[in-house]
């Protein structure tokens, strides 16, 4: 009994040098067995667990073996991570650059990136909105000065129209006085003038009159809107001589030539738009206004009643017609007289219309025709 005492007086010393050494491990003891039936058994409370601190301070050796261990075991392990220390985030790094050595800490150096990267960004929303701010402005001024600049200009053109058909107008006027005091003075100077006599005139002889000499309507006849002569003028407000016949057509109609010859013209003309002229014979010339779109190029060989044009409301016009003229030598003839003239009407152009000289024309036409079969 006395050796079983001596024993575990002998374990608590050696339990109390332990102790005092820093072993942070917990201790549990329990009694030995006792083989005295009467032995009351003794308890020994568990040792408070000292801390990592209190560890280092107690025993550095101890504690930086206890270090070298963990570190040991984590870097063995095949799914050990490594993490960086207090220390080693403001761990000093030194950079050769061609300006010499440059010293910066890793943890200053993150907070130095950051910061210049919020002002960049700071900096370019600033003076991104600034400039888009003030692009907006400018464009809007542009398209304000755009729009005003066309108004102008359209106004401008339209006044340089206007100008241009009065120019027009005058030069016509004055050619047309020229052309009638040139006739005049050779009707005053020729005195063999021919007789008209109809009675003798073929059946051929009409047909060819009419083929090349311009007769009826260029369009569908649907009435008349403005005639021959002096006129106001439905755009211009001013009294101008009307050169021609306006038939009533809509945008689209077709426009047919009134006799056989030839395509002078085609274009455009300020006061009649779209533009048509063909050449017939004798002289004789025919004139189509206004018009949509050609069916006819210039130097193109036309028959009678051949598709040659559209009508429409190009020019100066105040609405969809068509504009028809008859010249000869130049001068302007009533169409009107033109438009009535037939085979079963064949006597009413020569006496409508007084300006051609109908009895040498007549004469002429009769050795163009066979002579009639006995």
């Amino acid at each position: 009994m006395r050796k079983k005492q001596s024993r575990f007086e002998a374990f608590k010393k050696k339990l109390t040098l332990i102790k005092n050494k820093g072993v942070h491990e917990k201790l549990v003891f329990k009694m030995p067995k006792i083989s005295h039936p009467k032995a009351n058994p003794v308890i020994v409370k568990p040792q408070r667990q000292i801390t990592q601190k209190e560890h280092i301070g107690a025993n550095p050796i101890v504690s930086r073996l206890v270090d070298i261990k963990g570190l040991i075991s984590k870097i063995s392990h095949p799914k050990a991570k490594p993490t960086l220390s207090k220390e080693a985030k403001h761990t000093l790094v030194t950079m050769s650059t061609p300006f010499g050595f440059v010293s910066f800490r890793l943890g200053r150096a993150k907070k130095i990136i950051l910061g210049l990267f919020a002002t960049v960004a700071t900096l370019f929303l600033v003076f991104g909105s600034a400039g888009l701010l003030f692009s907006v402005s400018v464009i809007s001024e542009l398209s304000e000065l755009l729009d005003n600049t066309k108004k102008r200009y359209e106004e401008i053109s339209a006044q340089n129209a206007g100008l241009k058909s009065v120019v027009d107008e005058a030069q016509k006027e004055r050619d047309k006085l020229e052309k009638i005091g040139n006739m005049i003075n050779l009707r005053s100077e020729s005195d063999s003038g021919v007789p008209l006599n109809l009675s003798d005139v073929r059946d051929e002889q009409k047909m060819m009159m009419l083929r090349n000499i311009p007769s009826g309507s260029p369009v569908p006849y649907g009435g008349v809107t403005s005639q021959f002569g002096s006129r106001n003028h439905p755009v211009l407000g001013r009294s101008i001589f009307h050169e021609g016949t306006d038939f009533k057509a809509t945008t689209g109609t077709k426009v047919y030539a009134t006799a056989d010859g030839i395509v002078e013209y085609v274009g455009r003309d300020t006061g009649y738009g779209n533009k048509l002229v063909i050449t017939h014979s004798y002289g004789f010339k025919s004139v189509y206004g206004h018009l949509s779109r050609f069916a006819a190029r210039p130097g193109e060989f036309i028959k009678k009643g051949q598709l040659v044009a559209y009508s429409g409301n190009t020019g100066l016009t105040a609405g969809p017609h068509l504009h028809y003229e008859v010249r000869f030598i130049g001068e302007p003839l009533n169409p009107e007289n033109f438009l009535h003239w037939s085979y079963s009407n064949f006597s009413y152009l020569f006496e409508k219309e007084k300006k051609v000289k109908w009895g040498s024309l007549v004469e002429v036409t009769k050795w163009q025709t066979p002579p009639a079969r006995q």
